[in-house]
């Protein structure tokens, strides 16, 4: 997500909207990650021009950077994507949102993208570093999103996050961007979270794949393997196996920059985060977003 406004809403029943259960204390891991080592979160941000990360993970980000082609370009199309996705899925009339692995804060956020279509849409944000969660709750005070700290393995506790701000009887959006390459076994992780969604509701997702440019995706995962970080880049079908029980919106499982392109919207966001212009080449990621049956 780099320093701006997020919110730890529902200090009161009257303040969710939906009839939604008011907060409740959650045990979830307290294993807190050690700075001197690299996060892949952390490293996404710095792939993203963020500003948070320890000197680390800027290591490993530069590596990227370095050796492994243009990287970094595919990681900011796979975000700049999911901002393009939340405000489709939000011009849909759904206001609940959800992304899995945030990270720390990166302008804009998917609850401000979503906000300029729903003033009250509300986004819960999870992470399994605690650093974030703290952080992300004092930037968040006063606005409609949450952040918790949880294992995305941990469905369970996940889903109770979830159920806990959200209401789980009316469509919610599941964002899992740049997340599940670093996740063994994603494919039971999102069968389930997928289970407790109700139909209407939405998954956007990301991936990175070896099917294009494979030396980019195949160099990454040596780096990031090298600093004891797991990676795994999917082929299409595997991709595609973690949308079970979705349909496909047009225009399915493509690249993230050929998911829907707004020349004007990417515009917009290239310069709120001082990035440059889209891209036009094939990059190795696919993109899509599903509709729960």
């Amino acid at each position: 997500m780099s320093g701006h406004a997020w919110k730890n809403i529902g200090a009161s029943p009257s303040s969710k909207p939906h009839g939604v259960k008011a907060p409740r204390m959650i045990e979830t891991s307290s294993s807190i990650p050690d700075p001197g080592r690299p996060h892949c979160g952390r490293v996404h941000d710095y792939l993203l021009s963020g500003k948070d990360y320890y000197p680390p993970d800027q290591e490993v980000g530069a590596e990227l950077v370095a050796k492994a082609g243009e990287f970094h370009v595919v990681a900011r199309a796979a975000r700049r994507f999911l901002l393009r996705a939340v405000q489709n899925v939000a011009s849909e009339g759904v206001d609940q949102f959800v992304e899995l692995g945030s990270g720390y804060p990166c302008h804009p956020n998917v609850h401000e993208v979503v906000q300029l279509i729903s003033p009250d849409a509300r986004t819960v944000y999870i992470d399994n570093d605690p650093i974030v969660a703290a952080h992300g709750r004092a930037l968040l005070a006063g606005t409609h999103a949450s952040v918790e700290h949880a294992d995305i393995t941990d469905t369970n506790t996940t889903i109770a996050h979830i159920d806990a701000a959200l209401n789980l009887a009316e469509p919610v959006a599941l964002c899992a961007g740049f997340v599940l390459e670093f996740v063994a076994e994603p494919r039971p992780v999102m069968r389930s979270l997928i289970k407790a969604l109700p139909a209407g509701s939405y998954v956007v997702l990301s991936h990175i794949t070896a099917d294009i440019t494979p030396d980019i995706a195949y160099r990454a995962a040596e780096i990031y393997g090298a600093h004891k970080i797991g990676f795994t880049p999917r082929d299409r079908g595997e991709i595609a196996d973690l949308l079970e029980g979705c349909e496909l919106v047009d225009p399915g499982l493509v690249a993230p920059h050929r998911w829907r392109p707004d020349g004007e919207f990417e515009q917009r966001r290239a310069e709120q985060m001082d990035w440059s212009p889209p891209i036009a080449a094939e990059v190795c990621c696919y993109a899509a977003v599903g509709r729960v049956r």
